[in-house]
Order: structure tokens, then sequence, then C-alpha cells
């Protein structure tokens, strides 16, 4: 009887050791967050120091927090979709999360959109709706404002896709579309690296947004631990002079 006691004992003992390990594993000091995203120069591009701009504020952030960042490329449809897989924890960058499969971390910076045009066009419009009948140029999946997103819906503004802004800049070099969404840091980017670009376009200043980025964390416990973690990580960092230092070093 007392050999079964003990034994038993035993047994909760083991238990709770594991418990513990595993309680380690998951919130110990050698964790790896495992991230997906596309390449969005110079915010996120795989040949970067630190994967791009973003990239380095994020490691900096889950860094404070003992927490090594891992950065996986995937073409800009896919990176969302395996986001909610077990082997990710979620993807960035995003200007909102879908709240069925992922919750929202603090804002990693903002972002300034806009509409890149030739600089030989003379636009005289207000309002969208004055550019009714234009062939607008977006990457795929990409939504600027809910305005927009029901005025192309309705085929009032039309909208051409593309994988990448610089396809978008392509296409409007050459013609095939009369106006490109694209935020602003990475219109400057793609002017300052292509040399068939230099002195064709303009970034128009009548409609813009400055919107917020997120890391869309996927709703696993794990996920959900290190969306706390980046969110007390990224109010410790001086998000401006990491910013300032990446783009001493890098350009």
């Amino acid at each position: 009887m007392i050999f079964f006691q003990n034994k038993k004992k035993i047994v909760i003992i083991f238990y709770f050791l594991n418990l513990l390990i595993l309680n380690n594993k998951c919130f110990g000091e050698n964790l790896t967050v495992n991230l997906t995203t596309s390449t969005w120069s110079p915010y996120t591009l795989e040949e970067l120091p630190d994967n791009g701009l973003l990239g380095a504020l994020i490691k900096a952030a889950f860094k404070t927090q003992k927490i090594e960042t891992n950065i996986i490329f995937l073409p800009s449809a896919r990176a969302p979709l395996e986001a909610k897989k077990e082997a990710y924890d979620g993807y960035f960058p995003s200007y909102d999360c879908d709240r069925n499969s992922f919750q929202k971390s603090s804002s990693i910076g903002k972002s300034t959109m806009g509409f890149a045009v030739l600089k030989q066009k003379n636009w005289d419009w207000k309002k969208l709706t004055d550019l009714k009948g234009k062939v607008i140029g977006n990457v795929r999946d990409r939504f600027f404002t809910e305005e927009f997103k029901k005025l192309s819906e309705k085929n009032i503004i039309l909208l051409e896709e593309s994988n990448t802004d610089l396809v978008n800049l392509t296409k409007l070099l050459h013609g095939r579309i009369d106006i490109s969404i694209i935020e602003k840091n990475i219109f400057e980017y793609l002017i300052s690296i292509t040399p068939e670009f230099k002195d064709k376009f303009k970034f128009e200043t009548k409609y813009i947004k400055n919107r917020d980025l997120y890391i869309c964390f996927n709703k696993s416990n794990k996920s959900k631990n290190f969306r706390n973690k980046f969110n007390l990580g990224i109010s410790k960092i001086d998000k401006d002079n990491i910013i300032f230092q990446y783009i001493m070093l890098n350009y």
C-alpha cells in the first residue's frame, strides 16, 4: 500500500516536472518567434540587414524580452495564409488584421500611402470619384482605404493588380496604367535603385493616408504570449533612433 502511494507521488512529481519543462520551452528565455512576411523594400527585404527596416524594429523589440526572431519570406498572398499554421506565430506588415484568425500588435510604425503618377501628367481632381475610368495599379491583396475598396468593387475605379510595386511602376512608365498606389518610402526607394525611373514620376500629395503598421499574431496560446512580449518590448525601444541608425548604416 505504501509502495503504491509513493509511486503515485512520483508520477505526480514527474507530471509537474514535465509541465515546468514544457513551460520553459514555450515561455522561457531561449525562445524564437517565427513570422512570415513578403518583400516590401526597404521595410522588408531578405537581402537587407535584419531583413529590412521593420525587421530591425521587430528584432530589437523582441530582443528586450530575450526572444530571437526568425523571419520567413513568402509571396504576398501566401504570407497571411501560412501565418495561421502552427509552425508560425504571425505575419507582418499589415494595416489591419482579420479578427477571426489574428490579433493585432501594438503599432510597429507609420506608413504614408499615396499615388505615383507620371511627372508629365497634370491631374485635375479633388476626390477619388474624379478618377472614374482611370486604371489604377495596386499590389494584390492590399487595401488602400475602405472608400477606395468600395469604389473598386463598384467598378467606379478600375483596379489592375500586380505582385509588386516595382511591376506597377514599370506599367506606369509604359502607359499600361494611369496611377499606382504606393507607400511613400517604397516609392523613393524604388526610384533611387532603378535608373530608368529617374525623373519620370512624382508622388501625388492630394490624397495621402498615414496609417499604422502591425504584426498580426495568430490565436495560438504561444503566439498570444509572443504578442504580449512584443507589445512590452516595442514600448521599451527608441524606434526613431533605430530607424535613423538603420538608414545611416545601410543607405
